[in-house]
């Protein structure tokens, strides 16, 4: 729980800065009407979810995905990130909206597999990035977004994120 409860929703808040500062006008939105930090956080929850790799799963009976069969008891490996981007599902997935009617994404799983920690994960984020925009409405990357190295391992966000307060 400490691990899953801090990695993650760190690297949320990351993210969730990283994608924000680097589209500006996301940004100021978010300035300047606080009430679209909710989506914010479940859009960037959606686009790049903390988790990296997946979950581990059995199949129950034989299935076909995409042509391709797969035998009941057979281990796969889930991609929650690949299912949070699936254009049948999502449209446009791979571009950042914050008008995007919210919907059910798995960037905290699903089912018996819900992740306990979710309500307070964007509870947090959803503070952490009210304050920011709040007392740092002029935040910036200090740095280019495509040269910010990603975390390694099972958890999802930058290694860094070098911001300054732009005090023009």
């Amino acid at each position: 729980m400490l691990v899953a409860g801090y990695e993650t929703v760190a690297a949320l808040i990351a993210s969730t800065l990283l994608v924000l500062l680097d589209t500006p006008a996301a940004y100021r939105a978010v300035t300047q009407d606080p009430s679209l930090v909710p989506a914010a956080i479940d859009e960037i929850a959606r686009m790049e979810g903390p988790v990296a790799f997946g979950v581990t799963r059995y199949t129950t009976t034989d299935i076909t995905i995409a042509g391709t069969g797969i035998p009941a008891g057979q281990r796969v490996l889930l991609s929650l990130g690949a299912a949070d981007r699936d254009p049948d599902r999502w449209s446009h997935p791979d571009e950042f909206d914050l008008a995007r009617p919210a919907g059910h994404t798995l960037a905290f799983c699903h089912g018996p597999h819900y992740c306990l920690g979710a309500h307070v994960a964007r509870l947090e984020a959803r503070t952490a990035l009210a304050a920011c925009a709040r007392r740092l409405p002029l935040l910036e990357l200090a740095e280019r977004a495509d040269g910010i190295p990603r975390q390694g391992g099972i958890f999802q966000g930058p290694a860094r994120l070098l911001v300054r307060n732009n005090m023009r």
